[in-house]
């Protein structure tokens, strides 16, 4: 099978006043116009083969409770190892409205986000998680707030799932990303509605490294948010660790802001502060005062060593994050491969495939 690279490059940014409300064309069903808004349910998934068929139902109940929208179901499959992709082509089998991406590996789930978006051509996109966590049946509280005027809808996470001290921790992670980055996630995840002009200027945007809740907050327009309950996942089996939430929060806290480098400067004055004030010290010490320090402080002097060595290599480690980052975009390797595609159009943001070498 031919594999297809979708990449975002800067020099495809479109006009804003073409990034407009569009609409699908209609389609005739028995002579008559049909009116029917389009809703695309983007739904990311890595081994979620034992869930899958609840949550199909799940999602079937909430779209057939609002007969004026027309819903599709683009499942991508991050390059699960389980047999979630034969479960899912079971389902697409016998259920014309879902699609399926299949990532040619697993990509993350961002660029999973990223992926299932390229494809999404209604008049709005729900993203949600394949864990159930999140209910389906909010999807109707969404499209509520949309026909309002709301053109970003996101679920505020109310009470969570989690112990105590990782409850803490998102707080904290969200507290501290508003203050430095001053991209306001609040409590938020990727469940969230997106209308269509929000939609095309996210896959528009050339970041490689993706955080799509803060994207969907950098972009603006009119955004609300409901607080929203969740469930235990379906079997308490979390596919997130610890060390890949970590990294979630660093590309989010680099990726929206320089106070990193910042600090590494206000670190570097501090240092440079206190050694020109020790220096002042001993001086004044021996000229004035005819004190002579002994070398008796050795274990002060190889602890001081030891921090400032510690320091320095912290700050160049935060400046080789950032240069990482600027190589990986200079490098424009498209955001993830897509192996084949079920019961889709083309992407519209998707790179025709290479040519074959004669």
């Amino acid at each position: 099978m031919t594999l297809r690279a979708t990449h975002f490059l800067p020099g495809r940014f479109k006009t804003l006043g073409r990034l407009v409300h569009g609409k699908f064309n209609g389609s005739h069903s028995g002579g008559c116009l049909t009116t029917n808004k389009k809703i695309d349910v983007i739904v990311p998934l890595f081994n979620e083969a034992q869930g899958l068929p609840l949550l199909y139902q799940k999602l079937c109940a909430a779209a057939n409770q609002e007969r004026t929208y027309d819903f599709r179901f683009i499942f991508v499959n991050d390059g699960s190892t389980d047999s979630s992709l034969p479960v899912l082509l079971s389902l697409q089998g016998r259920d014309s409205r879902i699609a399926v991406v299949d990532l040619s590996r697993n990509f993350g789930h961002h660029r999973a986000i990223s992926a299932g978006l390229s494809y999404a051509q209604g008049d709005c996109a729900i993203v949600m998680d394949a864990d159930l966590e999140d209910d389906p049946e909010h999807i109707l509280r969404f499209l509520e707030k949309w026909q309002e005027g709301w053109e970003v809808v996101y679920a505020v996470r109310g009470k969570r799932n989690v112990s105590r001290m990782k409850g803490l921790a998102f707080r904290l992670f969200h507290k501290i990303n508003k203050k430095f980055s001053g991209i306001d996630v609040e409590e938020a995840g990727s469940f969230a509605l997106m209308d269509r002009r929000i939609v095309r200027i996210i896959n528009q945007l050339p970041e490689r490294n993706r955080y799509i809740p803060g994207l969907r907050s950098w972009v603006g327009f009119r955004q609300t948010g409901i607080v929203l309950g969740r469930n235990p996942r379906y079997d308490a089996e979390s596919r997130v660790g610890t060390m890949a939430l970590i990294r979630l929060a660093f590309d989010s806290f680099v990726g929206f802001s320089v106070v990193p480098l910042q600090l590494v400067s206000i670190a570097g004055l501090v240092s440079a502060l206190i050694g020109f004030l020790a220096m002042i010290l001993i001086f004044v010490l021996k000229v004035f005062l005819g004190i002579t320090i002994h070398p008796s402080g050795w274990a002060s002097l190889v602890t001081i060593v030891l921090f400032m060595a510690g320091v320095q290599l912290i700050c160049l480690g935060v400046i080789g994050e950032y240069i990482g980052r600027m190589l990986e975009e200079v490098k424009a390797r498209p955001l993830y491969l897509v192996r084949t595609v079920y019961g889709l159009p083309p992407s519209s943001d998707e790179a025709p495939p290479p040519k074959e070498r004669s």
